[in-house]
């Protein structure tokens, strides 16, 4: 007898053709359920959203660049982020650094560049919040060098700021204790490292602390931490933040407790940058709320950033999502700002759908008065921003995600742009520390490894001439996050190599793929026996339905992306 059902499933789900170019798509429609997939509410962080000003500070067009950072300009973006995106949830103003006066507070403590922002911090903090806005602000671990050198008195004791630093002078003699060493408070090299085995250390954090919490403060960007931030320590130069941020974390805990009956909330500690997850991980899923895995995505230049930089921040997201397969950590991963002014719209399209499947904080770092309407709309879908509020604790994993052949491509193939971004940075940041000391950029950053990494930049231009199948994950992107609940968000990237060859692709794609980015320990047999609704994300509507043994080809124009969300039913 004619099998009519085994006939329906053929047609129904192995002749599912969805084509995909400039992100308008042909297709068979198999439903026409516009619904979207109920949202489920999460105990974890709610999606961190809002602006900060560094991407611009970076910026080398007219009118922007380090010292745009004043109050004017910023309340002209506080507004707009007010009235256009608060609605949805980006109701954060994160000021990094640039906002400080050179000039300390009795206890040793930075206070706001009044020349620049005449309001003080917390005139500025009250003008947001009457606009539901929150105020971050940026720091360095360590203590400041001019409170050393003057001695300064710490906040609820009789310590002096010189007496807490590693290696002190004897009050007698003037002189340091003989063959003791001094490492670098941060990545910078700006301040003295604290010695947190001095009761006094702890009290000066308190002591900044305290402020942040009376100024409304939410937010703290921790720079420069080591392990992490491009800073490789050798027998000569050794710098280690992870006792700074533990003793953040206790002061912003206890001072929450303080302060929460007048309406302040716990302080976001975010760290940064390029933080490696084997040396810092463990630190910082006890201690940080969110921390940047990558170097920073500007471009330093005429323009705001680059694609071969958001796949960079991608890889090195992947190296935290992919290789403990079995964890399961704390706080958000941040892969940088989201930057959207200057490349294509696929291109943009690509970036927020590969930070909403990180779950990735999403900070906007363009002028948002000169953003168009089709690129804010990128910002502004509901649904989109529902995943990136949901993959939080889930981040996306990447099919064939290589370990080995991720850590050795990371050896020297960007290093030399990453330093010249480095020395920008390092000069940015100690000027406005008032550091006017020249340093080196230590052993990362040296003439031999420079030299190297020039060799290196050669060869890659060659091997990516042969299109080198062992690199595809790279070049067609398949991103996994799957939810307790079952769903799963799936984001189809066309990389390419960013270079002027790249074109169109098609791709095939199956839920046995799907499966496989999974983490081993969902790989359970509920995949293979559901039937999963399909909705593509970016145009809001259903189109159709998936078992595993489905497949389906995209075509996707150069960069673009798309980004779905499967449903069991």
């Amino acid at each position: 007898m004619f099998n009519f059902h085994k006939l329906f499933y053929f047609i129904t789900f192995s002749f599912v053709y969805l084509y995909h170019q400039s992100h308008a798509i042909d297709q068979l429609v198999l439903s026409s359920d516009s619904t979207s997939p109920p949202s489920t509410p999460t105990t974890f962080h709610s999606g961190y959203r809002g602006w900060s000003s560094w991407s611009l500070q970076a910026f080398k067009g007219v009118g922007y660049g380090f010292y745009w950072l004043d109050e004017q300009h910023v309340k002209s973006q506080a507004a707009i982020l007010a009235d256009k995106f608060a609605p949805l949830g980006y109701d954060r103003i994160n000021l990094d650094s640039g906002w400080q006066d050179p000039e300390l507070d009795e206890y040793g403590r930075r206070q706001m560049d009044r020349l620049r922002f005449p309001s003080g911090v917390a005139g500025l903090s009250s003008h947001l919040a009457r606009k539901g806005l929150k105020l971050g602000l940026y720091y360095l671990p360590g203590i400041e060098s001019a409170a050393v050198e003057n001695q300064i008195r710490i906040l609820g004791s009789d310590y002096t700021a010189d007496e807490v630093i590693h290696c002190p002078k004897s009050r007698n003699s003037g002189s340091r204790t003989p063959h003791c060493h001094r490492p670098l408070a941060n990545a910078f090299g700006v301040g003295y490292a604290l010695n947190y085995s001095h009761p006094g250390s702890q009290l000066y954090v308190d002591g900044i602390v305290e402020e942040l919490y009376r100024w409304n403060v939410s937010f703290v960007k921790m720079d420069g931490n080591v392990p992490g931030s491009s800073f490789r320590p050798t027998s000569k130069v050794a710098c280690d933040t992870r006792p700074d941020l533990l003793a953040w974390r206790r002061a912003i805990d206890r001072g929450y407790e303080e302060w929460r009956h007048v309406g302040r909330e716990r302080i976001w500690l975010a760290a940064s940058w390029e933080l490696p997850p084997q040396e810092a991980g463990p630190v910082l899923d006890v201690t940080a709320d969110s921390w940047r895995v990558a170097i920073d995505v500007e471009a330093y230049g005429r323009k705001m950033t680059t694609f071969d930089r958001i796949v960079r921040n991608a890889r090195k997201a992947a190296g935290w999502t992919c290789v403990d397969a079995h964890r399961r950590w704390q706080g958000l991963i941040d892969m940088d700002a989201v930057l959207i002014s200057d490349m294509t719209l696929a291109e943009c399209r690509s970036v927020v759908t590969i930070w909403a499947l990180m779950g990735t904080p999403f900070y906007l770092g363009d002028d948002l008065r000169y953003l168009s309407d089709e690129r804010k709309a990128l910002l502004l879908n509901s649904e989109v921003l529902d995943i990136q509020r949901q993959t939080g604790d889930q981040p996306a994993r990447l099919h064939h995600f290589n370990a080995t052949r991720y850590f050795e491509d990371q050896t020297f193939g960007t290093l030399a742009t990453d330093c010249a971004v480095w020395s920008q940075k390092q000069k940015l940041v100690r000027v406005s520390m008032g550091e006017t000391e020249e340093i080196g950029l230590g052993p990362i950053c040296s003439g031999d490894v420079l030299a190297t990494s020039q060799e290196a930049l050669k060869r890659e231009h060659v091997r990516k001439f042969r299109q080198d199948d062992q690199q595809v994950e790279w070049q067609q992107q398949i991103w996994v996050s799957e939810l307790d609940d079952g769903r799963i968000f799936l984001g189809i990237v066309n990389a390419g190599d960013q270079q002027w060859w790249d074109g169109p692709i098609e791709i095939e794609v199956s839920l046995g793929m799907v499966q496989d980015a999974m983490n081993p320990k969902r790989r359970t047999t509920r995949v293979k026996e559901s039937i999963y609704r399909v909705r593509d994300v970016w145009r809001r509507t259903s189109i159709g339905f998936i078992t595993f043994d489905s497949r389906f080809t995209l075509r996707l124009d150069i960069h673009d992306s798309l980004l779905y969300a499967l449903t069991p039913v």
